[in-house]
Formats: structure tokens, C-alpha cells, sequence
């Protein structure tokens, strides 16, 4: 690419579901922005973020929670997972992925596997496995206040 530089990259998505005989329609629709530091990550940033949305669309909209006994059986190091190197999605946000296949993230990826839709949260996040095109990733996101 000669001459300009992408720095950031907006993808959507959206779902329309509904009762034809009903005519009731439930539309979700998503969009996420990341900021790409190299314009040569473009393809994987896509990637990732389809994955993301796509696991989105496809979760029941009223989806609940890993129930606490789930959660208290995993043994794992918040400080290691903490360490990982996380991607933000958006500059200076915690809220970030990292490939699902780096031996550091082995432990994490093994337990948010044996969970329901592979999401589980631990600490003060969510994390969630993502599949992308070529490899998976492992998504974060700071749990929402309830």
C-alpha cells in the first residue's frame, strides 16, 4: 500500500431473526472498531473481529452467566493470564485479544473450552475463545458492573 496507512479498521455485523406468522423480528447488530498499530495485521484484526461478532450473533440474546460452581473449579493464575500478551481492540483498553495457540495461554484455553460456549470469567473479565479463518484466538473483556 503506497502512500497512506490504515490505522483503523470498523467491522459489522447483523442478524434478523424472527415469526413470519407472528411478524415479530428481532434484529442484533454489532459493530467493533479496533486501532491497527501495523497495517500488515489487517487481515488477522478482520478475522478476529468476525469471529468475535459472528460467536455474538450466533449466543442466545438472553445468555447467562457461568454459574459460580463452574467458575470456583478452575484453578488458574491470574497473574500469568494477566501477563499473556494481550492485543487491545482499541488503544489504551483493557478489552483485547491473544492466539489461542501460544504455550502461555495453553491453561487458560483448556479451561474456557471445558465451558459452556467456551466464555468464562475469571477476575475482573470474560474471556471467550474465538475462531478465526486461520487460528484461534482467545477474546477478554472487562465484565460489566451488575
Amino acid at each position: 500500500m503506497s502512500g497512506w496507512k490504515i490505522t483503523k479498521l470498523t467491522v459489522g455485523k447483523g442478524k434478523t431473526e424472527g415469526d413470519e406468522k407472528a411478524e415479530r423480528w428481532t434484529r442484533r447488530y454489532f459493530e467493533v472498531e479496533v486501532t491497527i498499530q501495523d497495517e500488515h495485521d489487517i487481515e488477522l484484526a478482520k478475522g478476529s473481529i468476525e469471529g468475535l461478532i459472528d460467536g455474538w450473533l450466533t449466543a442466545a440474546p438472553q445468555e447467562k452467566e457461568p454459574q459460580s460452581s463452574q467458575i470456583s473449579s478452575l484453578k488458574l493464575d491470574m497473574a500469568k493470564i494477566n501477563a499473556l500478551p494481550w492485543k487491545p481492540y482499541k488503544e489504551g483498553h483493557t478489552a483485547g485479544w491473544v492466539f489461542a495457540d501460544l504455550p502461555e495461554a495453553k491453561e487458560l484455553l483448556e479451561a474456557t473450552k471445558t465451558q459452556p460456549n467456551e466464555k468464562v470469567s475469571l477476575g475482573d473479565f470474560d474471556f471467550k475463545i474465538t475462531h478465526g479463518t486461520d487460528r484461534d484466538f482467545i477474546s477478554r473483556y472487562p465484565r460489566k458492573a451488575k
